[in-house]
């Protein structure tokens, strides 16, 4: 002997009526909560496509030193870091790139990145002679010649 429901609307959603129409509106609520989403900003999902530019120098953390300053100079800023004996400089370029930052780039042998994510990794000498074992001698070596203690190669 099942307690009889007091009033009309307990009737209603004590059938199977009123089951359907709860399973019914949950389903409205999920659908509705899977296709309203908030736009994500570019800047937040953005990654760095190309793997960083590899230099060696005899002084890594001098020349880091060397391209944030120089950056700084041309208005950008960029950050530095080491990881596990390795130099690296990230900077997010404006676009289109301004002259004065192509220069900055092309001093230190850093090719112009597509999306204006650029990431250089600049390793010691050591290093150098290592990757090119690794590589099995396919590696371009380019030196600046310019007599500054930074200068080193690209691959």
């Amino acid at each position: 002997a099942r307690p009889r429901a007091t009033n009309a609307l307990e009737q209603w959603l004590a059938g199977w009526r009123g089951a359907l129409a709860m399973a019914a509106l949950a389903g409205v609520a999920i659908v509705i909560g899977l296709t309203v989403q908030t736009p994500v900003p570019d800047e937040t999902v953005r990654g760095i496509q190309a793997p960083a530019t590899e230099l060696f120098a005899d002084d890594p953390a001098a020349m880091r030193l060397a391209i944030i300053e120089s950056l700084a100079d041309a208005g950008v800023e960029a950050s530095g870091y080491a990881l596990l004996n390795i130099e690296f400089v990230e900077a997010t370029l404006p676009q289109p790139v301004p002259p004065s930052v192509e220069r900055v780039l092309a001093r230190y042998g850093i090719p112009l990145p597509v999306d204006g994510a650029m990431r250089v990794a600049i390793a010691g000498r050591r290093d150098e002679r290592r990757s090119r074992r690794d590589a099995g001698g396919a590696y371009a070596r380019r030196h600046s010649g310019r007599g500054d203690p930074t200068a080193g190669s690209v691959r």
